[in-house]
């Protein structure tokens, strides 16, 4: 089954790509030597999302007969950690690197030194600022950020007190996902009444528009899953008003769902998430976590190496600068599709 989904997802995607990078398609197979390494660096390790991104990536690398070299930072903190990375694969004179950055300016000097040997860089999941990068492919954060604030209006008609807990402040996705998040949120305005003072000192009221939804905290646990735990539970200690929490990943998600289920505020308090691990999906099913959204990790890895292989091969004159996989809002009514089963988790279904 897992083959049948992935040969599915692999022809939505070639559907655009054989056009786009004159690229044969999977069925048409050609015996050549290893064409060399691509280096895959990401972000965290022991994260079932990056494990899809390696899957999708060693899938591309076999269709296309190159090496991946696979690597990942213990946390996506970890820039230093990264750049040396970033140096290894410039040593060992890479074809390509895909790289899932761990910060949006601090790889700029190091990407550069890549791209200055040839070496050409695909950005993943994240982008940078760094103009030399030849393309991002991965989700449009600020529209996911957007459906998970649509999921909370679903959640709370009536409007109430919403906190959020980021994954690391200066992560372009976290940024990107509450921005969105509330930037969707501050449009459902409706009229309050507000106490104002005219010129002569009188009191009296006026209506003014304003959000139904207020965002009365927003923490970051630099992706450290006990962090968003004791977050999540002095959030709900010192603002008893608050009605929902918003993860930015899974480890805040994660952590957000341990606070609420071992508070018992399960049903009480609803949590909106990001990704979908073994543990996310569990509290999906018991209802701690009402919706996450979860992108496409697999395609991420895939579509990695096929733009990889288009920059090794001088093919790059119609590559999009960006290309965006997609997001898909999991909740328990349609956790048991057979493509949602196949995005949660690629490496084994």
């Amino acid at each position: 089954m897992r083959s049948i989904i992935r040969k599915k997802v692999q022809r939505i995607v070639l559907a655009f790509l054989v056009l786009s990078l004159n690229l044969p398609s999977a069925g048409c197979s050609r015996k050549t030597e290893n064409k060399g390494e691509i280096a895959l660096i990401c972000k965290a390790q022991g994260v079932q999302f990056w494990d899809a991104v390696k899957v999708g990536a060693e899938d591309g690398g076999k269709e296309l007969e190159y090496t991946i070299a696979y690597q990942a930072t213990a946390n996506d903190t970890e820039l230093t950690a990264q750049i040396k990375m970033v140096e290894d694969a410039i040593d060992r004179n890479v074809g390509a690197i895909v790289i899932a950055p761990n910060d949006v300016d601090g790889l700029n000097v190091t990407l550069d030194k890549a791209v200055s040997k040839g070496i050409p860089v695909i950005t993943i999941d994240s982008d940078v600022t760094y103009e030399g990068r030849l393309a991002y492919i991965g989700s449009d954060n600020v529209s996911a950020g957007a459906v998970a604030a649509r999921e909370v209006k679903e959640q709370l008609p009536d409007g109430g007190d919403i906190a959020i807990i980021g994954h690391v402040e200066k992560s372009q996705t976290a940024i990107e996902r509450i921005s969105g998040f509330k930037e969707e949120l501050a449009g459902d305005e409706v009229p309050v009444d507000v106490a104002i003072s005219d010129t002569a000192g009188r009191n009296k009221t006026a209506k003014v528009k304003d959000s139904k939804y207020h965002v009365v905290a927003v923490k970051y646990c630099e992706n450290e899953l006990e962090t968003a735990n004791k977050q999540a539970k002095a959030i709900m200690q010192n603002y008893p008003d608050v009605k929902l929490i918003y993860g930015t990943n899974e480890n805040s998600t994660t952590g957000i769902c341990d606070a609420v289920a071992e508070m018992g505020k399960t049903g009480e308090i609803k949590v909106i998430g990001f990704n979908a691990s073994d543990k996310e999906v569990a509290y999906i099913q018991d209802g701690t976590l009402s919706g996450t959204i979860v992108q496409n990790p697999y395609n991420m890895g895939y579509l990695g190496v096929k733009y990889a292989d288009a920059a090794i091969q001088n093919n790059t004159g119609n590559l999009q600068s960006e290309l965006i996989t997609g997001v898909t809002l999991v909740t328990s009514e349609n956790l048991n599709n057979e493509d949602i089963r196949f995005l949660i988790n690629p490496v084994t279904n």
